[in-house]
């Protein structure tokens, strides 16, 4: 099954309340538990929270300035102004990255599936089905994130890095062989 079904079946089995979604490419710091649940309990009942991606070298946050060609692009095939949709899905469905520049918590349209805590009935009626290959599945946490009715947050003091920004796209094809 692909990696949807086994997060949804394993969240079925799950004995708490808390669910924190998380890829094997994420790593954090010491006290990240503690902040992220701390910063949860701000939000009420029906959240979803992220933190902020930064490169694990750099420390920077992985997400960019757009570009001037990035800003005409947007404005010409989609008439919005990117700068105002930092973390907001277009009419068209395109996922926009989040602000490089904020420093607390943000909300948000969309959440990263790769880092994620939330409350078990927040998955309750979603279906793996929808994605029928057996591998990795694409833009599933776009997908979910529209589905979900929870409040959904970035909290911009909270880092998660990952472990390598370079790494081939092939690995998960390549792991089907092993």
């Amino acid at each position: 099954h692909n990696q949807v079904h086994q997060r949804l079946e394993a969240i079925k089995h799950a004995k708490y309340d808390y669910i924190l979604q998380l890829d094997d490419d994420i790593v954090l710091d010491k006290l990240f538990l503690t902040k992220i649940y701390n910063s949860s309990r701000m939000l009420g009942n029906k959240f979803c929270l992220s933190p902020i991606f930064k490169d694990i070298n750099t420390k920077k946050i992985i997400y960019k300035k757009h570009s001037f060609f990035n800003k005409l692009i947007y404005k010409i095939l989609f008439q919005i102004n990117i700068d105002e949709y930092y973390g907001k899905l277009t009419n068209f469905g395109l996922a926009v990255d989040f602000s490089p520049k904020r420093s607390n918590i943000q909300k948000v349209d969309w959440l990263p599936g790769g880092c994620m805590l939330t409350k078990k009935k927040f998955y309750k009626n979603f279906k793996a089905n929808i994605f029928r290959n057996h591998e990795k599945s694409y833009y599933e946490d776009v997908y979910f994130s529209i589905l979900g009715k929870y409040d959904k947050y970035i909290d911009y003091r909270i880092p998660a890095y990952l472990h390598n920004l370079k790494q081939n796209e092939n690995f998960f094809q390549d792991l089907r062989y092993l």
